[in-house]
């Protein structure tokens, strides 16, 4: 599982090489909303 992160404006993004049936199953239980980006997704922490 490939990954980067960077930061959009207070929210810590991470963009993953991974769908998003994965990255739902990985963090359903944690605090993040996921965005669809062509054949990527970000996972943006909402704390």
């Amino acid at each position: 599982m490939r990954f980067r992160f960077g930061a959009i404006g207070r929210s810590l993004v991470f963009i993953m090489d991974i769908d998003k049936v994965e990255i739902t199953k990985y963090y359903s239980e944690q605090r993040y909303s996921i965005k669809q980006n062509t054949n990527k997704c970000m996972l943006i922490h909402q704390g």
